[in-house]
């Protein structure tokens, strides 16, 4: 029956309800073209801004883009890009923040990157933030594209078209006092609390890496009709590293579907525990400690590039060696990934190099 139920639950809502999360802004020139994705992040209490700069093949400048800037309103600031670093989840990389202050512009400056020279005709880069709730939401924000000497601003305005969708409001069947989430090694602890249910065949849990395309990872039963406070928990231990979003859809006995608030959960840690690595944003060297209460195979690393290169490669046993200093003075600054592999268990390790 829980196979059954959780084959349906697939059925729904991957193909008959709708995903609350999808409008998009834009705005573009003959060289340059910024979509803006607005989502609202309720663990994080934040609105989460996504926007994604495309170079057009009709563009006649032959140098790629160098930096990209954009505003925010006065007092409302960028709260991922303090640390002089801004991720792309597109490419991979790690830029450099040359303006980290919202006067007048966060600037991302591209060429940092050894072999990456920015944006190029045809090509596209997606940037990601948040702005604190307290702000409100920011409706209209610049975009500054810079090619070699040549610069033009893009002004983005949000219209009501693009906010979130907001969540149906439906008489719910369950009472949801609260759904939260936890990081602990190997694996994303939810848990949930129900003041009464009505018909309730059960709860479906839901995971993105995005906040927008859900897929189906869990199953729990739920209490068919209850008035009496219920505790649920399920731990998802097929999570990605990074910030992971949760979701929950309820599932009537009649095949109804309602959905919680999509909740987010940061998860760093390692899935094999008796691995140390430190420090992971490093200038000449890390250091790769093993646990010798914990571990119970040799250990196999290998350090590659966002290429996939390998670049160091290394056997730890814990009869022979359980500490090692890697030097990495002489790479490149950018991101690269350390692979740790014993047994069947594996895990990459992000290791930031820097000047």
């Amino acid at each position: 029956m829980k196979i059954l139920n959780f084959i349906l639950a697939t059925i729904l809502t991957t193909i008959i309800f709708p995903k609350l999360y999808a409008q998009d802004c834009s705005s573009a020139t003959t060289c340059g073209q910024a979509n803006i994705n607005i989502s609202y992040i309720e663990n994080a209490q934040a609105y989460e801004y996504t926007f994604t700069v495309t170079i057009p093949e009709a563009c006649n400048m032959q140098q790629a883009v160098s930096h990209v800037s954009f505003g925010l309103p006065q007092d409302a600031f960028a709260s991922n890009i303090g640390d002089n670093v801004f991720f792309s989840p597109t490419t991979g990389i790690e830029y450099e923040v040359e303006n980290t202050t919202n006067n007048p512009f966060y600037c991302i400056k591209f060429n940092v990157a050894e072999g990456y020279e920015g944006i190029k005709k045809g090509d596209s880069d997606t940037f990601t933030f948040q702005v604190h709730e307290s702000y409100g939401m920011i409706t209209e924000f610049p975009v500054e594209i810079k090619i070699a000497n040549n610069s033009f601003t893009m002004h983005l305005s949000a219209s009501e078209t693009c906010m979130p969708e907001p969540t149906p409001q439906i008489a719910l069947p369950v009472e949801l006092l609260s759904f939260r989430g936890k990081a602990y090694n190997g694996g994303n602890e939810l848990s949930w609390i129900t003041a009464s249910e009505k018909n309730n065949n059960g709860f479906i849990i839901t995971h993105s890496t995005d906040g927008k395309s859900f897929n189906n990872v869990g199953w729990i039963d739920g209490a068919g009709s209850s008035s009496t406070t219920r505790n649920y928990t399920f731990t998802d231990r097929n999570f990605s590293e990074g910030i992971n979003y949760y979701r929950l859809a309820q599932l009537d006995y009649d095949s109804t579907i309602t959905y919680s608030q999509i909740i987010s959960i940061e998860n760093k840690t390692a899935i094999l525990d008796d691995v140390q690595v430190f420090p992971t944003s490093v200038m000449d060297a890390f250091t790769v400690k093993i646990n010798m209460d914990k571990a119970t195979a040799p250990h196999f690393f290998k350090l590659v590039n966002l290429n996939g290169e390998v670049l160091k490669e290394w056997t730890m046993d814990i009869d022979t060696e359980t500490r090692k200093m890697v030097e990495v003075s002489t790479l490149s600054s950018g991101t690269y990934f350390l692979n740790v592999r014993s047994g069947n268990d594996s895990q990459n390790i992000p290791i930031v190099k820097v000047r």
